[in-house]
């Protein structure tokens, strides 16, 4: 800690405290690269608490922050009704280009794609939205855990933020791909391209096993609770091995677990009759052009199921199969995401 103040007492940041930082926390260089040296510069407090304090959650929260401010967004809140809705933005609706709305997967939160947006343009107009029950979006106990819902709050959302004063992009990633999905065959007339990641909501064999596992065992692999757990969720969702520290991965259990009901619940709401093939009956629907990816090596939700998505996606413009990634394409492949999202 003594070299890492002496470091930041300097004019300028060189490698030293990259490194020094990196192997505090035994955490790959390339993140801190991404930050940007000027952004450590100008962020040095936050910096240098992001490394001293012992609460892991506060850390991963900071951390979070940190990286939505360099990356040049602004996070903000909407109510529509008693429904808060929590999302991050970036540029406005009065671009000219189209703009992107991202949809995250089960458990997951807004910041999922932070580092898919980072290689993007920063003159396009980009929301990333907490789905409610997830981060920062609270559930109301009121509603109905479904698909369908999720797809009617994210109408509701959009209306709120005026994202339906224009056609946009939508983009899904696991969960967030079946919303996308059946979103853009319910309101086709909104959307002007649609892209699937990993998308869940078509039926294939091996689902059938993952759901009478945990019909009879009451595990499954995205319900962690424990730090062994965790490790195991990660090593199956990604392809790439990232060699997070125990501190960050005992603050990723702390945050999952204070959610742990809610993601039971929607668990077995995915994985019903009514939900786990909605997209595949709604493919037909979807009018604006589409780009499929998906990772060769997803352990969630087989490859196979893009051979179904081509048989019946009509608009189907795309279809990409990334050799090295897994089901989580924003973190296993985020620069070769952004690089199809501008081509689509």
């Amino acid at each position: 800690m003594e070299r890492l103040l002496e470091l930041i007492t300097k004019k300028s940041i060189d490698e030293d405290l990259t490194t020094i930082l990196t192997n505090m926390y035994s955490i790959s260089s390339i993140d801190f690269i991404e930050v940007g040296k000027w952004f450590l510069f100008l962020n040095i407090p936050a910096i240098v608490f992001l490394f001293i304090v012992k609460n892991p959650v506060v850390f991963l929260k900071l951390f979070l922050r940190c990286r939505i401010f360099q990356l040049g967004f602004f996070k903000r809140q909407i109510a529509v009704g008693e429904q808060l809705f929590s999302y991050i933005e970036r540029g406005n609706s009065s671009s000219k280009k189209t703009s992107l709305l991202f949809i995250h997967g089960y458990s997951n939160s807004k910041e999922i794609f932070l580092d898919v947006i980072a290689w993007l343009p920063r003159d396009l107009h980009v929301i990333s939205v907490d789905l409610p029950g997830h981060g920062e979006s609270m559930w109301d106990e009121k509603d109905q855990v479904s698909i369908t819902n999720y797809v009617d709050k994210i109408h509701q959302f959009v209306q709120a933020v005026g994202l339906n004063k224009k056609k946009f992009h939508i983009v899904g990633e696991s969960m967030g791909g079946h919303i996308a999905g059946v979103y853009s065959a319910t309101h086709p007339s909104s959307i002007e391209k649609t892209t699937l990641m990993c998308p869940h909501g078509i039926k294939f064999d091996q689902m059938e096993k993952m759901k009478a596992e945990y019909e009879r065992t009451g595990h499954c692999i995205l319900l962690p609770d424990s730090l062994q757990t965790v490790r195991e969720m990660f090593e199956c969702v990604l392809h790439k091995k990232f060699p997070f520290p125990d501190f960050v991965l005992n603050g990723i259990l702390q945050m999952r677990l204070q959610n742990d009901d809610f993601n039971k619940k929607l668990l077995l709401r995915l994985v019903s009759s009514e939900d786990e093939d909605l997209l595949e009956r709604s493919l037909h629907n979807i009018r604006s052009p589409c780009t499929l990816l998906w990772g060769k090596q997803d352990k969630i939700l087989d490859v196979s199921c893009a051979d179904k998505i081509k048989s019946n996606l009509p608009n189907l413009k795309k279809t990409v199969i990334f050799d090295d990634a897994g089901h989580v394409l924003s973190i296993d492949c985020p620069r070769k995401v952004a690089s199809n999202l501008m081509e689509c």
